[in-house]
């Protein structure tokens, strides 16, 4: 007579490998958008300053220029500090690409005892 089994395994496909300098090439690119801003808001300033211009109108253009700058730094924090988060998220998503789960099903010959 027949016994029959099975039996449930992961099994890793591909080995770790480890996604951190993909943080490492994003953060680059926020440093680099933080540089263009800090480049705008001060070309924005020195062309106030260059036309010896004062007024409303001007003073609210520095301001508005000041403003936006400090709200892209906010936003580009925040990207900052979910870089790591969203790197480390993908690296487990392609982690758990990398196993394999499995059943093996197998059947076993076994002599009946006899009944007495």
């Amino acid at each position: 007579m027949y016994r029959y089994y099975s039996v449930n395994l992961t099994a890793r496909i591909l080995p770790y490998e480890s996604h951190l300098d993909k943080k490492d090439k994003l953060q680059q690119y926020v440093d680099a958008i933080r540089e263009e801003d800090r480049k705008f808001l001060k070309l924005v300033q020195d062309i106030m300053a260059d036309d010896a211009s004062t007024g409303k109108i001007v003073e609210a253009i520095d301001q508005n220029a000041i403003e936006q700058h400090q709200k892209n730094e906010a936003a580009l924090q925040l990207v900052s500090s979910d870089i790591s988060k969203m790197v480390q998220s993908f690296e487990d998503q392609v982690d758990d690409m990398k196993t394999q789960s499995m059943t093996i099903d197998y059947r076993v010959w076994e002599e009946e005892a006899e009944a007495n």
